[in-house]
């Protein structure tokens, strides 16, 4: 009878379990410990429970008890680990998971985690061998062969990232993160067919924004004379660099709508190749009549474009020229005028990477015959209160949107900044641009080269080693240096 009730029990916590009802599921196992306080695996099964709930200090007390109870029971040391690293213990978490291997040396999860921890810890060595140890005992283990790719990326081993994201893939043939992954190094390798091929999988990333059309998307259907909505996504900054390529669209005989944040609307208004241009107010479906719809980064999938003789293109943009004259009598200085931004948007996943402080400008700004402009804006422009050399700031309180930025840049001599949507307005207006990189960029600019693939006019500065910003601003000063003198020589 008493046997039959603690069973009776049990089941039902199961069955609590298997609707996600933990609270009932903890009530339950809470009444089979009164009954028999003896079992390490009823205490396992109400710390989980209770880690479910979001109980951490009653689950670990009750795991704690399991190995009292058993000290060879590995489940609890394995979910004491994986307590400990969601609250950010790392180190305490490696020690019960090394405890679980211990006891078990085939739970490939407890490899896996442990794989995780050292990378967070950026201990790439001691990550490549959990992960290896995991798929060798699960070989078909999809997360830890793409994790395995992300670490070979950090160590800048991209052939062995893409072998690792490919056989991630092969494992899980719809494994986002190493489609998407693999699309980035095949783009900064300049692979561009199959790298924009792959970044199509960005769209069913987590944190991708989701957009719900009534209407088709536009894959290889003929559109001539057909109504095209193209919607902007990601940041400003992709809107400018891609926008490029609607023109290749619009050849095709098609009306083009285009749908943009308001911050663009007036900088693109003036633009031939777009035939109704409308800001972005939500993401339902547009209220407007259209027969095909396609977010603005699969236009080179679709188009196809010659990649090489494509990004020679000179300017594509054209300020306003009124706006330029107003901007024209507030920039004024007798020195060589240089803007600055050095932030971008701090919710960016990069930004710690390619964000600087203000105060390491200081070094251009011992640079004879210059002044330096901020066009920073956002949270960022008040370090312009803690610095101790002169910067002016143009912008902070009379700019409305782009077109005044686009206004203010033609009205420098030069653009420096970092990685922003500012780089990608000054090149696509065609103004001399040096932008600043850290040692890993972003796919856009490439590697091993100070040109750009995409603009012109710009100069690119790299981080010689990670988190390192002196070298280059000692190559930007000695480069500054020689664009003043020949700046004074032609005036």
């Amino acid at each position: 009878m008493f046997e039959s009730k603690i069973q009776h029990l049990l089941r039902n916590a199961q069955n609590a379990f298997a609707q996600r009802n933990f609270i009932t599921a903890q009530g339950y196992l809470i009444e089979v410990i009164g009954l028999d306080n003896t079992k390490p695996e009823y205490y396992s099964a109400l710390a989980t429970a209770q880690k479910k709930l979001n109980l951490i200090d009653k689950a670990k007390s009750n795991y704690f008890e399991a190995i009292k109870l058993n000290s060879s029971f590995w489940e609890a040391y394995y979910n004491l680990g994986l307590i400990s690293q969601e609250s950010g213990l790392i180190d305490e978490a490696i020690q019960f998971y090394e405890k679980a291997i211990e006891l078990n040396p085939n739970i490939y999860l407890a490899f896996y985690n442990l794989g995780n921890a050292y990378k967070k810890m950026n201990n790439f060595e001691l990550a490549i061998q959990n992960y290896s140890s995991a798929v060798k005992i699960k070989n078909n283990f999809a997360d830890a062969y793409y994790n395995l790719g992300v670490v070979y990326e950090q160590l800048f081993n991209f052939n062995e990232a893409e072998k690792y994201y490919e056989m991630a893939i092969n494992s899980e043939p719809n494994h986002v993160y190493s489609h998407w992954n693999k699309s980035l190094l095949l783009l900064l390798r300049r692979d561009f067919n199959n790298g924009f091929r792959e970044y199509e999988w960005r769209l069913l990333r987590e944190e991708s924004v989701k957009r719900n059309f009534l209407k088709p998307r536009l894959y290889n259907q003929d559109i001539c004379n057909k109504k095209i909505y193209v919607y902007s996504e990601q940041g400003l900054g992709d809107a400018i660099q891609f926008i490029r390529f609607i023109p290749l669209l619009k050849n095709k005989g098609c009306f083009v709508i285009f749908e943009a944040d308001p911050q663009l609307i007036s900088l693109f208004s003036h633009l031939s190749f777009i035939d109704l241009l409308i800001p972005r107010k939500n993401l339902d479906e547009p209220i407007i009549d259209y027969d095909y719809y396609i977010p603005l980064l699969s236009l080179p999938f679709l188009l196809k474009p010659d990649f090489e003789s494509h990004q020679d293109d000179k300017s594509y943009l054209q300020p306003d020229s009124k706006k330029v004259e107003l901007w024209h009598e507030r920039i004024i200085s007798n020195k060589i005028k240089v803007g600055i931004v050095w932030a971008g948007n701090r919710y960016h996943q990069g930004d710690k990477k390619r964000s600087i402080p203000l105060k390491d400008f200081k070094f251009l700004s011992q640079v004879n015959d210059i002044e330096l402009f901020s066009l920073q804006k956002g949270e960022s422009s008040n370090e312009l209160l803690q610095i101790d050399f002169p910067v002016s700031e143009i912008l902070s309180n009379e700019i409305n949107d782009f077109a005044d930025t686009a206004a203010a840049i033609v009205n420098l001599d030069l653009l420096i900044t970092v990685d922003t949507s500012a780089a990608h307005l000054s090149g696509a207006l065609g103004k001399k641009t040096w932008l600043l990189l850290p040692f890993f960029p972003d796919w856009r600019w490439q590697l091993n080269r100070n040109d750009s693939p995409w603009y012109p006019s710009m100069k690119l500065f790299r981080q010689s080693e990670p988190d390192d910003w002196s070298n280059v601003f000692r190559t930007v000063a000695n480069e500054l240096i020689l664009f003043v003198n020949q700046k004074k020589e032609l005036n």
